[in-house]
């Protein structure tokens, strides 16, 4: 699945590591917003956004942590597109970043794997999340409005 159109892909790709790691929290954080406030649409988009920035972290192959957020960002957003009822989106995302995580290289073989467990794990979904963003996470149904008003 991809979320950024080609002409933004391209841009980001171009970005340094450390200017994709600063996108990648911002979608994050615009995500966040919306999410606690329920605007399940603008979260996927967002989130969409920090997928595809994640993955081409991960295609870099340059930095430790971009398995950990693209794993963070697409739980997020199959969350997200949960309770938008779009399961079947869902499993798409799922499988998809099951198979990047899958492909990965051998020196971060066992940091892939390890989130690849994570993603196939829903029940601790919403620890992953709180634990790396300390951000809402609803399970479907459990909504609740804990944050500021978007700006």
């Amino acid at each position: 699945m991809q979320f950024l159109s080609p002409a933004q892909q391209t841009w980001y790709e171009e970005q340094t590591t450390a200017q994709l790691t600063v996108s990648w929290h911002h979608w994050v954080q615009l995500a966040a917003c919306h999410y606690g406030r329920e605007d399940w649409a603008m979260a996927v988009n967002y989130l969409g956004y920090a997928c595809d920035v994640a993955l081409i972290l991960c295609h870099r192959n340059d930095q430790d942590q971009a398995p950990t957020r693209l794993t963070l960002a697409a739980i997020y957003l199959i969350n997200g597109l949960e309770h938008m009822n779009q399961q079947a989106r869902g499993q798409q995302v799922r499988d998809h970043i099951n198979q990047q995580l899958a492909c990965a290289e051998p020196d971060n073989a066992l940091h892939c794997r390890r989130c690849l467990a994570c993603l196939n794990n829903p029940p601790i979904h919403g620890a992953f999340i709180a634990h790396h963003l300390g951000v809402p996470f609803h399970y479907r149904g459990s909504a609740s409005n804990t944050l500021p008003p978007c700006h």
